[in-house]
């Protein structure tokens, strides 16, 4: 750990990237007031791969609301479609189950 003084120039470059990363994550994950994150979710990795990936500090990336309900309603859209999935292979595998049952007596 180094001693506190002024900041590095890395430093600095982290820090002025921190609010464009919670916007990706934002954009991401849905709209602020319906999908809040906490930064506690996302790993020092996570931060990283933005910086590295896709940072500009000429052009940080902005909260877009649009993009982040568009997400939002893919990724309901996707959870809703996943549970049906889910509930019609358990009923098959229920049936399947019972079908070779009676079949075995």
């Amino acid at each position: 750990m180094r001693e506190l003084g002024p900041a590095s120039e890395d430093e600095l470059f982290e820090v002025c990237a921190l609010l464009p990363f919670m916007n990706a994550m934002h954009n991401e994950t849905g709209p602020i007031k319906s999908c809040p994150i906490d930064i506690n979710q996302f790993s020092c990795d996570d931060f990283m791969r933005y910086l590295e990936d896709s940072y500009d500090p000429d052009n940080p990336t902005k909260y877009d609301l649009a993009l982040a309900q568009a997400f939002a309603h893919a990724s309901e859209k996707h959870n809703k479609e996943m549970k049906e999935l889910s509930s019609r292979l358990a009923a098959a595998t229920a049936n399947t189950m019972t079908s070779g049952a009676s079949e075995a007596l």
